[in-house]
């Protein structure tokens, strides 16, 4: 009877990552407010709260060549596009993800993400799949930028 219990508890437990406040990336992405107009009559968006560690970020030239190697998981499977959520930039920019194990590649967006170089990375869906891994995996990237 305990057994039946838990397998009951599986589906509701994997129906949380719909819930809008119990996933952070989602939750964060939505709290961005309108944009904010400057004394120049020009509109800029307001940062979310908790975004003074993005401020460099933003300024920040983006990387060429190849900047590392990393560890992806998955990321958030409800976000769209090809991505690599990595500490190994410092801005959004275009770039490129290699498997070197079996030489595919993949022109990726690559998003900075707060952590030391050494952190592991996370891939979008897509791009797992693009790359032909298992979704459960950890495949070691290359990483390249422009």
């Amino acid at each position: 009877m305990k057994y039946l219990v838990g397998l009951a508890l599986i589906p509701a437990l994997t129906a949380c990552a719909s819930v809008p406040f119990l996933n952070r990336d989602r939750a964060s992405d939505a709290s961005v407010s309108a944009p904010a107009t400057t004394a120049e009559g020009q509109t800029r968006p307001r940062a979310r709260p908790g975004a003074e560690a993005d401020a460099g970020a933003v300024s920040a030239a983006p990387r060429t060549g190849n900047l590392g190697r990393s560890t992806a998981s998955l990321g958030s499977p409800t976000e769209p596009g090809m991505w690599l959520k990595t500490p190994l930039v410092t801005a959004r920019q275009p770039g490129r993800v290699v498997l070197p194990a079996s030489g595919a590649q993949l022109e990726v967006e690559l998003i900075p993400i707060p952590g030391a170089a050494t952190a592991g990375s996370r891939l979008s869906l897509p791009a797992m799949q693009a790359l032909g891994v298992p979704l459960t995996s950890l495949p070691e990237v290359e990483v390249y930028g422009g």
